[in-house]
């Protein structure tokens, strides 16, 4: 028999994306790092269901019909009002910043208790107490699926640094894969370099760590092997969503090769990821790549 299609849940925000630009001028449109990686799993072949807060209002429906199109399932119902992210543009380019979050999923049981292949959690909804119950659930089936973690740190919706950093290592302990941005890095783990950020982490007993550094490429590191890999060309749009996509491509490629051991596994894991990436700087929004766009 063929083996089974992996299944992967993500579990954390989907939002609106709201930007009032300098001429008064408004854009919207679905975001949230948990939602982009679980559109970028599906696009990438990985039957993926998502674990969000969604409302029963119109922005809620917009998050969901841009689930389906993507093939990605809801886990849980809609209820209460969307989170908004909402950014005003001045005409100098700097913005100013006003989060109106809901968090307050409420899965199916049924669905939650599937033996999952992968759970994933990430962002700001991460370092919710309910968001550890919820993976406490996930993890409760007959195997252990594998564990990715994104801390995606957004210290305006997030609590104390040394709180937040504790979370982290403690996620990171029940972690396979642990991903972070050299700014996630800067903001934990202040003046450390990344190589001592990485050590870190790894002792906490994840198997592989990643740090994104933009434009310089990313370092990958395990307990024996550490790989620094420089980006791939790109012509940038913009960067929204880059990391998101890097994540769901790391987990990809993780769910059909295994984890890396050597160092030409884990250059090839990054590199896979780094592709992934380009390919979403190189055009407007988070719009992550598809397996053939990879291929």
């Amino acid at each position: 028999m063929p083996a089974a299609r992996p299944a992967s849940l993500v579990i954390g925000e989907a939002l609106i994306d709201e930007v009032t630009l300098s001429d008064g001028s408004v854009s919207r449109t679905p975001g949230g790092s948990p939602f982009n990686v679980a559109i970028g799993l599906s696009r990438l072949g990985v039957n993926t269901g998502l674990l969000a807060h969604l409302g029963d209002d119109d922005d809620g429906s917009a998050l969901a019909a841009r689930l389906a199109a993507d093939d990605v399932m809801e886990v849980g119902e809609r209820h209460g009002t969307s989170s908004v992210a909402h950014a005003a543009l001045a005409e100098d380019g700097s913005a100013a910043y006003d989060f109106r979050v809901a968090w307050d999923p409420r899965p199916e049981p049924a669905q939650l208790a599937r033996e999952w292949t992968h759970v994933h959690v990430g962002s700001f909804s991460a370092f919710r107490d309910a968001t550890l119950d919820l993976l406490a659930q996930a993890l409760g089936g007959r195997t252990r699926p594998l564990v990715t973690f994104d801390p995606n740190i957004r210290a305006a919706l997030i609590g104390p640094r040394d709180e937040v950093r504790r979370r982290t290592l403690e996620l990171a302990r029940t972690s396979h894969v642990v991903k972070l941005s050299d700014e996630d890095a800067e903001w934990l783990f202040a003046g450390r370099a990344l190589d001592d950020v990485a050590d870190q982490l790894l002792a906490a007993g994840p198997a592989l760590v990643a740090v994104t550094r933009g434009g310089d490429g990313s370092v990958l590191a395990t307990a024996d092997e550490r790989v620094w890999l420089t980006a791939p060309h790109a012509d940038v749009v913009d960067t929204i969503g880059a990391g998101d996509s890097y994540m769901a491509a790391l987990i990809a490629h993780v769910l059909r090769h295994g984890l890396p051991q050597t160092a030409s596994d884990i250059r090839a894991t990054g590199s896979f990821a780094q592709r992934a990436a380009a390919i979403t700087v190189g055009r407007r929004g988070a719009d992550p790549p598809t397996t053939a766009e990879l291929a």
